[in-house]
């Protein structure tokens, strides 16, 4: 049994485990877009910001939900052109939590007050589940307004029409007057 088929037994045998929500260097490239080479060189650059996990001296690399968040961070930074020793500043700066599970190296420094329960992850999707009506009911009323202002445009629209027809009916009315008077007038 390799060192894989231990994993497998192991998330199957403990649902407790970390291993549960971390993920493979190479699932964390396609969730983040972000080479798997370029991920393993934040690692090392960025590893007093990560989990033990994600910079294992041995075996492979796993990443938590706060890895992640780092690298994502750290992706964002070197968009704007910061460097290395400035990502690392900046982040260094940043209040973290520590997610359970999640090495505690540097963790005095790097979090603010209480450090999440492994509930997290679980309470944030719940805050997810019920915001997420919110923002669609939001956005369904979005809708209807959008389109309450299509039809109150095109009702504008119409009462322009109208009242331009009625104009061109009132001088066309007007002029044949005036036609049939000068005709029987000009008759007599």
């Amino acid at each position: 049994m390799d060192a894989g088929d231990k994993h497998q037994e192991g998330e199957h045998s403990d649902s407790t485990q970390t291993d549960e929500v971390s993920v493979p260097t190479g699932v964390a490239s396609k969730m983040l877009g972000i080479p798997v080479h370029t991920i393993r060189r934040w690692c090392t650059w960025h590893s007093d910001l990560l989990s033990t996990s994600a910079t294992p001296e041995q075996g492979n690399r796993r990443l938590t939900p706060h890895d992640l968040d780092v690298l994502r961070d750290v992706a964002r930074l070197r968009a704007m052109g910061m460097q290395t020793n400035e990502i690392n500043e900046r982040l260094h700066n940043k209040p973290v939590m520590v997610v359970a599970g999640e090495s505690q190296r540097d963790s005095t420094e790097r979090t603010t007050n209480a450090q999440e329960s492994p509930g997290t992850a679980l309470a944030i999707a719940q805050v997810q589940t019920v915001i997420q009506p919110v923002f669609d009911a939001m956005a369904a009323r979005l809708s209807m307004v959008e389109q309450q202002q299509r039809d109150i445009a095109e009702q504008q629209r119409d009462s322009r029409r109208s009242f331009m027809l009625g104009v061109l009916v009132g001088v066309l009315a007007v002029g044949v007057v005036i036609i049939a008077l000068a005709l029987l007038l000009g008759g007599q």
